[in-house]
């Protein structure tokens, strides 16, 4: 019976000591890692009918009608910053911050943001991304809601990112998302 005691004490004991360590402090043991722009990137996965502007839009692949397609939406946590701040600037309040209904519209458009589009396993760079509307975009924007409606450029930095020139998605220059109002 003692032996049998001496057991459990020696293994709560031994997970005391691991829960003890395991709560450390691992602020001195962080690696801080500083992440540069690569405006020398390449677009190795570019081809004429998926990348380029001399083809018709395709809708048959990008808006299929017995399938619901997949975009992978990659953004930076700084570029969803200024959307935010952005979008308080225009029209008033923050993300999920509208406390009332109503109110006038911005006199300008939302300002673009650079993402990174994955869609068949291709992928496309530096499109121009932001949010449109006014009714829809206010009241979801105010109320907290991510179905946000939004509006892809794919040339939209172009001028900054010269390997881009003319970039399409399968023909479109442009095109846009937008969930159902309320829904």
């Amino acid at each position: 019976m003692i032996s049998h005691l001496l057991k459990s004490l020696s293994f709560l004991a031994i997970l005391l000591i691991a829960s003890l360590l395991s709560c450390k402090d691992q602020s001195a043991d962080a690696i801080t890692t500083t992440t540069t722009e690569d405006k020398n990137f390449a677009v190795t996965d570019w081809t004429i009918a998926t990348h380029s502007n001399d083809v018709e839009p395709d809708y048959t692949t990008v808006f299929p009608q017995d399938k619901v397609n997949t975009l992978k939406i990659t953004m930076t946590s700084a570029n969803w910053s200024a959307i935010q701040t952005n979008m308080k600037a225009l029209f008033g309040y923050g993300f999920g911050e509208r406390t009332q209904s109503g109110g006038g519209f911005p006199s300008q458009e939302t300002d673009y943001v650079a993402v990174s589009l994955k869609f068949n396993d291709k992928e496309w760079y530096k499109v121009g991304l932001r949010l449109k509307g006014n009714s829809s975009l206010s009241s979801t924007w105010g109320s907290g809601i991510y179905k946000l409606p939004f509006r892809f450029n794919f040339d939209k930095f172009e001028d900054d990112y010269p390997q881009i020139k003319n970039q399409r998605f399968y023909g479109f220059k442009e095109f846009s998302l937008s969930p159902g109002y309320k829904d």
